[in-house]
């Protein structure tokens, strides 16, 4: 945050180390942003605000005509017939883009005058608490708009939504993400629909599948595929198959591009590396419980002429734009009504310090003192935002029992009473009361029903509206054929290897007999001692074994029994002084290490036992639990696991950049190794 208190500082000390016949001091006492009605007002609010300590400046482009309003909205009737304050400033911006009401554009050395379009208008505001009610007020005048920084992209509706989605797929007895997700526009359900969905008392996933079957399919379909497809894959298939783009889209077009925004963040978690959902979520979960701010997308939409853009003042900072909308000109600043515990200031000689007690004087003194200055600082914050405003600045604030609140804009604004503003006439109409300057700039007001380039479509959405006819054959004719679009297909590696084969070792464990840990087993047991050892320099197969309840539920001496014959291959292996340079320790080798490569059309998945680099060259190694037992059963199994290894050896080779990888079948039960691919 800048502090100004460095400059005043700054001044002094140049002042007083540098002699006075050596310095010149240069104020910036023109205005070459806004016009001269912004100008005027700025200088008539903080000239009264100020005194002396505020330096007017003069208005350079003194041709160019702007305009300032100034809208009260008026406390409602008892049955709130009035309109609010998120419904005024929809209208105000129909009204400016719909009158057609004239910008100035910097062009080169000269000036060019045109019709003000969305993407002119800023709506500032000073902290997100009725940001909501603005999204929802533009939403239903069909204004496009966006979020522009640090407003909670993770909050946004279409966000939560796909979030939350996630969030079930990791943990199915998330009752409170389900419940979300089912009564988001993705699904559509109401709370009487939820709670028919938990009248048995059951698993609402599982009870999804009577209630409403179409849905569950869905659900149950994106269950199958998580932890098995990247993260962005999977993400990219709920899109799709939810219509969230529509979905969310004919609401607010902003959503298409935080959808985008989230797709992008997945791509990116998968390529480096982070590749479970787990990950993701528990990320997400963290950025939540830090309260960290993401910024929603940015958006350009093709034939909207841009999009209103929201954001905070201090967000605004050095920027500019032709027309600023100021709402929550009443929001009172709650720092000044709510003295903190402590107060610790400065003193003549050091600090000093006070905590809160009616009954203390030196806290009392310390809390006007800090209160005076919150208010400066409160008043230094309108000043950046109303001199954000280039050719048009309307700002908007709702009184309370008609009475203006103390410590706000409004209340700012009424004190110093601009004379250009304030001597104009005062016009009531509409629930609201109107002071312009200059007065001409009340006709925007005057036609209730403005033409306005768009329009609502009957969805919540916007469409654009057209006054000339449209020859509906002559765009027919001019259609042409899209190109065709060849979207990756998604693979693992053991894709490239025959089913059948696979098939039948998975057949083999099924059908193992009760009292035997079966072949899949035995070599998942295996690869988790080889993964500890070379990562540990150790591993306990007692405890790994621990960690499969299938070989537990057996008897203890058909565990122990288990536990000698994998201990007596690894001890083979691992003693093998030809093996030695797979298992030893390094930065350049890798053990059960994920990958994703390209291959033409086909994006692969898998995890790679061990990798080991030497210089420019790496050794893939493919551990198997396989019983060589003669010549030709070696050779079957080397074509057999051929295209596999293959695989790995290109992702290697590019992912590492390497010139050239081999890769090993390592036999364990045979204690064998045999190079089988080269890349």
């Amino acid at each position: 945050e800048a502090n100004y208190r460095l400059i005043e500082d700054v001044r002094k000390k140049m002042e007083k180390n540098i002699p006075a016949g050596s310095r010149e001091i240069l104020t910036l006492d023109k205005n070459f942003r806004s016009t001269p009605e912004v100008v005027d007002t700025v200088n008539e609010v903080f000239g009264a605000l100020w005194g002396e300590a505020f330096k007017p400046s003069e208005a350079e482009r003194k041709g160019h005509q702007g305009s300032v309003r100034l809208i009260e909205v008026l406390p409602g009737a008892p049955d709130k017939s009035g309109p609010t304050e998120a419904e005024v400033l929809a209208r105000e911006i129909t009204l400016i883009i719909g009158q057609g009401t004239l910008v100035h554009e910097r062009s080169d050395d000269s000036w060019k005058t045109r019709p003000a379009v969305y993407g002119d208008c800023a709506i500032l505001i000073q902290s997100r608490t009725r940001l909501k009610d603005y999204e929802a007020a533009l939403q239903s005048a069909g204004i496009p708009f966006r979020v522009v920084g640090g407003i909670g992209f993770y909050e946004e509706d279409e966000i939560q939504a796909l979030i939350n989605i996630l969030f079930v797929l990791w943990n199915r007895d998330d009752k409170l993400a389900l419940a979300t997700v089912l009564k988001s526009p993705l699904f559509g359900f109401t709370d009487k629909d939820l709670f028919d969905l938990q009248q048995d008392g059951g698993n609402m996933v599982d009870s999804l599948k009577d209630f409403r079957p179409d849905d569950w399919k869905l659900l149950h379909g994106w269950m199958n595929r998580a932890g098995l497809v990247p993260l962005s894959s999977l993400l990219h298939q709920i899109v799709g198959e939810t219509g969230a783009y529509v979905r969310f889209g004919r609401r607010n077009p902003q959503a298409i591009f935080n959808i985008d925004k989230l797709l992008d963040t997945a791509r990116e978690f998968d390529r480096r590396g982070y590749t479970t959902l787990q990950d993701f979520v528990e990320w997400v979960r963290n950025i939540r419980a830090a309260e960290q701010r993401e910024a929603t997308a940015d958006m350009n939409l093709p034939g909207f002429q841009g999009a209103v853009s929201i954001m905070t003042v201090h967000k605004a900072k050095g920027l500019e734009y032709p027309v600023v909308f100021l709402p929550g000109m009443g929001q009172a600043q709650r720092s000044v009504t709510h003295g903190p515990d402590v107060i610790i200031g400065e003193a003549a000689r050091g600090v000093r310090m006070a905590r809160k007690d009616a009954s203390n004087p030196l806290y009392t003194e310390m809390w006007e003192l800090e209160k005076e200055e919150l208010r400066r600082e409160h008043q230094r914050l309108l000043y950046v935002a109303m001199t954000r405003a280039r050719d048009h600045l309307v700002m908007i604030g709702t009184g309370k029992d008609d009475k203006i609140p103390a410590n706000t804009w409004l209340d700012y604004l009424s004190t110093a009473a601009p004379k250009p503003l304030f001597d104009a006439e005062i016009d009531l109409t509409s629930g609201v009361r109107l002071r312009s300057y200059p007065d001409t700039a009340k006709e925007l007001s005057a036609n209730k029903n403005p033409q306005t380039p768009f329009k609502k479509d009957g969805h919540g959405g916007l469409e654009q509206g057209w006054t000339k006819k449209l020859d509906a054959q002559r765009i027919i004719d001019n259609l042409s054929a899209l190109p065709a679009s060849k979207s990756p297909e998604w693979k693992r590696a053991t894709d490239f290897i025959e089913l059948g084969k696979e098939t039948a070792l998975e057949l083999l464990s099924i059908q193992a007999a009760p009292n035997v840990v079966s072949p899949l087993t035995r070599g998942s047991v295996l690869h988790r001692c080889l993964e500890a050892y070379t990562k540990q320099g150790s591993y306990d197969l007692e405890q790994i074994v621990a960690e499969y309840p299938e070989i537990l539920a057996l008897e203890q001496n058909i565990v122990q029994r288990f536990i000698d014959d994998a201990g007596t291959v690894l001890n083979k292996v691992l003693a093998n002084r030809d093996f030695a340079w797979i298992f030893g320790l390094g930065d350049a080798s890798f053990s059960e290490l994920p990958f994703l490569y390209k291959k033409g059309n086909v994006l692969v998945s898998g995890i790679i036992d061990r990798v080991v680099i030497k210089g420019n060259t790496a050794q893939v190694i493919d551990y198997k639990a396989i019983l060589i037992e003669d010549e030709e059963s070696l050779k079957a199994w080397n074509d057999h696991y051929r295209p596999q290894l293959q695989i790995y050896c290109e992702a290697i080779k590019e992912i590492f950049s390497l010139p050239s990888v081999e890769g090993y079948l390592l036999f364990l039960d045979s204690n064998r190794l045999e190079l089988s691919a080269k890349a």
